[in-house]
This record gives C-alpha cells, structure tokens and sequence, in this order.
C-alpha cells in the first residue's frame, strides 16, 4: 500500500471543493489521509498504453513492453514501507515522462476513491468535439467528473512554491475552458508531489479546474466507457467471438437515443443464440488463478520472474448478459490469499522464453506447468502480479 497525503490547495479551492458531490469523502482523506493499493497505482500509471497502432495493440506486442516500464519506474523511483520517493532530485536527471505516468497514477487513484470509480470509468470514448486538451474524463452515472492529473518531484512535499508553477498551469486551462466551452461538467485538478526524501509522503493538492465539454449522459458515458474498457482489455488477451457482438453492441448504444431498449437483451452468437460453454474454452487455452477465478497470460521477466496479467472470469457473463445496472455497479471485492495458484498454459511459439523444448509438448496444443504467485485483483477485476515456476 501506497501512503499519500490530500491537501486542497488553499482556502479557495477548499470553498469551491466543498459544493461538489464527493466534498464528504474528500473531508475525510484530507482528514486522515490514504493508503493505496500498489497494484492500482502501477496500473493506472504504466500499463494503459494500448494504441490503435502496429506495435501497441495485441497482447503479445503490450506484454513486451511490460519489463520496460517496470524496469523504468525501479530506475526512477522506489517504495519502502508505503512510501514513494523519488531516486533523482536534478531535473537534468529525472525524466519527465515517467514523472507524468506517477502524477496520474496518483491522481487517478485518488479520485477514484473519493468517487467510488474503478479504472474501467477512465476509459476515455469519442464523443468529445475538442482534441486538444488531455483531461482523465469518466462517471459516476450521475455526474462526468474531469481530472487534469500532474507530477512534480520535491525536495520538500510542505513547499507549495516548488508545484506553483503547475498550479498556474491547470489555472489557465479552467479559465480557458470557463469562458470559451460553457463546461457544466464536475471538474478537479490534482497535482502528486514526490519527495526525494526516503520515509516522507506523497501529498496530492487538490484543485478545482475546468476541462473538457461532453455532450452526452453521464449514465451513457459510464456504460460505454466500462463496455469499451472491457472490449479493449479483453481483446488482448482473447480472441473469443463474443467480443465481436460486444463491439457491435457498443456501437449500437453509441448512436441509439434510446439505448436503454438494449437494457438486459443479451449478447447474441452468428445462430441469434445466447453465447455460452465460453469460460471452459478459456480454461483450456489460459493461464488459470485459483481453480477457475481469473483467465490470463503470463510474460517472462526472466531469472524465474513472471508476471501475470488477467481477468475475472465472472466479468465475462456480466458483459454477455448485458445487465446495465450489474455493468455499472460492478467493483470487484474479492481478496486472494497471499500467495495464489496458477495453471499456466504455454503455447508452442511461447516455448523458448519459458526454457521448454519442443519434444516436451509431447503432440499437445499446450504446454502446463504449476506456478504460483503475490497477485492483486483491481477495482475493475482486473488480476495482476509477479510469479514464479513451483
């Protein structure tokens, strides 16, 4: 767990924060402070990087890319007993990119907490007119909230002079947005600050901007949102043909003016029939936690270190069933034990980076051996964490 500490940023932004929806949960960590999960912090910061582009979409093309980044946050930053820091206190050597993805993942944790979201909310949809703003836009089914996330390293998380000029930054972008776009949208600024010094907390000020316009329900917007959130993650790890009928679906909803007649109307296969028999298919051709809970694959870190990526299996009848009130509401609550079995399945063209041979698969399709690991499951099911070959 990951300790931050919430502050507004002046009594101006107090007065303003204390009209909004979320001011008695944000009372309360402003009050006591926040611990959060590790595992949701580095998802939130390193790994929404998928893109509609050569390189960035499959699974397999994202799972290479995942030693990088873990690699990269290691060089640049640590955590000891729950508290960031940063390794470099130079500009000249800190870099600036990675020090954005740790201001969001902050950020976004934080707000997705006082908001009661999951990191599906955050999935941004294209019904926004201006491109040239970089606000986190998600629902709370009753209300679009916009967050403009910053990072900043410091040599002391109590000077409010070293992020001024951040302040100022997201200052400009309300004032813009104010008077340009006629935003009623629910709007929030939080700028992380990293300490340098090992045993000192991250502090998130809490600001009140403007952002983005969104010409749409918030209600819409957050079912869209999770149901692209869940095609996109889904279509890493799976081919299943039920993801055609769900990006079909997501399209249909987006145009409809009464997308509320698509309410509990399942999912249909090429024969207009429900899709079922799904999961054991997956079973089969995954890497399984815990007899069946999640669905995944796992990437080679090398030395024996694994990480695995997956889902939820119940995630699957709730998107078949196509239940809006069950989408909406979803927020995994499930724990796993501290350490979780895994049946791994390992593809022929996977052999070599597992250190399996060819004679060792013995006319199967699949390779099995036994691992087991420290995972996490997220708000959002999804199932993440470093493993091990037993």
């Amino acid at each position: 767990m990951i300790k931050l500490k919430v502050e507004y940023y002046g009594n101006e932004h107090e007065k303003m924060l204390s009209k909004l929806s979320c001011a008695t949960e944000l009372t309360k960590v402003v009050k006591n402070g926040l611990l959060i999960p590790e595992q949701d912090f580095l998802v939130y910061s390193l790994f929404r990087e998928q893109k509609r582009m050569a390189g960035w979409k499959t699974y397999k093309e994202l799972a290479e890319k995942v030693p990088s980044r873990l690699e990269i946050f290691n060089d640049y930053f640590g955590i000891e007993n729950g508290y960031l820091y940063s390794k470099f206190s130079s500009s000249n050597d800190t870099d600036k990119t990675m020090t954005e993805a740790v201001g969001v993942g902050t950020s976004l944790s934080l707000a997705s907490i006082i908001y009661g979201l999951t990191e599906a909310d955050w999935e941004k949809i294209p019904v926004t007119k201006n491109k040239d703003l970089d606000f986190q836009i998600a629902s709370t089914g009753q209300e679009i909230v916009e967050l403009e996330s910053k990072g900043a390293i410091v040599t002391n998380t109590n000077y409010k002079r070293e992020i001024s000029g951040r302040a100022n930054d997201i200052h400009k972008k309300k004032s813009q947005q104010r008077n340009k776009h006629d935003n009623n949208n629910t709007l929030l600024g939080i700028i992380a600050t990293i300490p340098i010094t090992k045993g000192q907390e991250t502090v998130c000020q809490i600001l009140d901007p403007e952002g983005d316009n969104i010409e749409i329900s918030p209600r819409k917007y957050k079912l869209l949102a999770r149901l692209l959130y869940y095609y996109r993650e889904f279509r890493i790890l799976t081919r299943a043909h039920f993801l055609i009928s769900l990006v079909n679906r997501i399209q249909a909803i987006q145009v409809s003016e009464d997308y509320d007649s698509f309410d509990n109307q399942p999912l249909l296969n090429i024969d207009n029939e429900p899709f079922i028999n799904i999961t054991p298919s997956l079973k089969i051709s995954k890497s399984v936690v815990e007899d069946g809970l999640a669905f995944g694959e796992i990437i080679s870190l090398g030395n024996n270190n694994y990480y695995y990526y997956g889902f939820l299996f119940s995630i699957i009848d709730i998107l078949i069933n196509q239940g809006f009130s069950n989408i909406l509401a979803f927020r995994n609550n499930i724990e796993l034990p501290r350490e979780s079995n895994i049946l791994v399945h390992i593809r022929r063209s996977e052999a070599e980076s597992f250190g399996i041979s060819e004679s060792e698969f013995e006319g199967r399709q699949y390779f099995e051996m036994r691992m087991r690991g420290q995972l996490s499951i997220t708000a959002s099911g999804k199932v993440i964490g470093r493993c091990s070959r037993v």
